[in-house]
């Protein structure tokens, strides 16, 4: 295939002013907390996404739209998204590095998904729990740490 031909067939950038030509492209603000989410999940040290308190995991028991928890996204001025994220993390895991991985991880998944920028990922690490696998092999307790 020609230079020519694959210029001919490229994917439009969603923001992209040729791409208006065909139409819109929108991607549903659920499809972007979708890839947020699963980004984070694919993180080492990374438990559950959204707040540990009892009351909203109730709230997350009981509500059938569990999407939604713990992460909320929104555009800045320039149209990029800005992304705010809790998250529940491993006992005994730096929860730094954890929290720039997950910086990293989600906004190279979206950007690359979408084709749009992200500029800015905020992430609260609301609590820590100890991995039920370490309570196997001891007989003490599995600990839930909120942090509030």
């Amino acid at each position: 295939m020609s230079n020519q031909d694959s210029d001919k067939f490229s994917v439009p950038n969603v923001n992209d002013e040729s791409a208006c030509s065909m139409g819109n492209i929108r991607i549903n603000n659920d499809v972007i907390v979708g890839i947020v989410r699963l980004s984070i999940l694919e993180v080492e040290g990374v438990v559950d996404v959204g707040e540990s308190s009892v009351k909203s995991r109730l709230a997350k028991f009981f509500l059938k739209n569990q999407s939604h928890s713990g992460i909320r996204v929104s555009e800045d001025s320039n149209g990029n998204y800005v992304i705010d994220v809790q998250v529940i993390l491993r006992f005994g895991v730096e929860l730094a590095k954890v929290a720039l991985d997950i910086q990293q991880n989600v906004a190279k998944k979206v950007a690359d998904m979408t084709m749009k920028s992200v500029s800015q990922v905020n992430v609260t690490i609301e609590g820590i729990v100890q991995d039920d696998s370490d309570n196997e092999d001891s007989n003490q307790p599995n600990t839930d740490y909120a942090v509030n």
